[in-house]
């Protein structure tokens, strides 16, 4: 392939499909027809320069296997072919998590940028005996739906922590699966969401967590 030098925070990324059969990440659309999030390989990165200074540094490496979110703009604007081979000419911070290990887990997978991997749970009223199903829960997400944070990228700046609860705008929380295959041709799949720092508005505090050092 041709020696391509990347400007700026640009890099190049080319289509690739992670070989493996035991795991994978699903993105739920609504018509489950448009290939929203893809996978690819690294070739190539930018300098970080911006008028002749130093401005970002690279949160992505040449060989990362990295996945990022696509649109039909970007397909008919970012897209190049060489050679036979798909490549996409992304912004860093257009990507959203790489993958560190060959079996597509959370615990191999790592937030990129600005984005933050978050877990939701249930919480029932204090003293409520009744038991929602899980499908009314999710149609009151807003009284029973809380998240966690699971992964953060190295860019996230805003001051919460992993394990952290927090406050999300939930119109833009993306759900993201994770899908374990086993042998007997069942799957498990493990339900999160992720967002960009900018959605999480503020973390929940123990009460105890608060209280002045002299308290009993």
């Amino acid at each position: 392939m041709m020696n391509i030098r990347m400007l700026g925070h640009r890099c190049l990324v080319e289509h690739y499909r992670p070989k493996t059969s035991k795991s994978a990440i699903i993105i739920p659309d609504a018509s489950q027809e448009k290939d929203t999030h893809r996978f690819g390989k690294v070739v190539a990165v930018g300098d970080g320069i911006f008028r002749d200074k130093p401005v970002q540094k690279p949160v992505v490496k040449v060989d990362d296997t990295v996945m990022f979110q696509i649109n039909q703009v970007m397909e008919n604007c970012q897209k190049y072919v060489i050679e036979d081979r798909h490549f996409m000419n992304l912004h860093q911070g257009e990507i959203i998590g790489r993958l560190t290990g060959g079996d597509i887990t959370v615990e191999n997978f790592e937030m990129v940028g600005e984005f933050v991997l978050l877990k939701h749970f249930y919480r029932q009223p204090k003293g409520s005996e009744i038991v929602l199903p899980e499908s009314a829960l999710r149609q009151s997400a807003s009284d029973f739906i809380y998240f966690r944070v699971i992964l953060k990228g190295g860019g996230v700046n805003k001051p919460f922590d992993v394990g952290d609860e927090v406050v999300v705008n939930y119109g833009k929380l993306t759900p993201i699966f994770f899908v374990k295959r086993d042998l007997d041709g069942t799957s498990e799949n493990n339900e999160y969401c992720y967002t960009q720092q900018d959605w999480i508005d503020g973390v929940v505090k123990d009460s105890a967590d608060e209280a002045p050092e002299d308290s009993p």
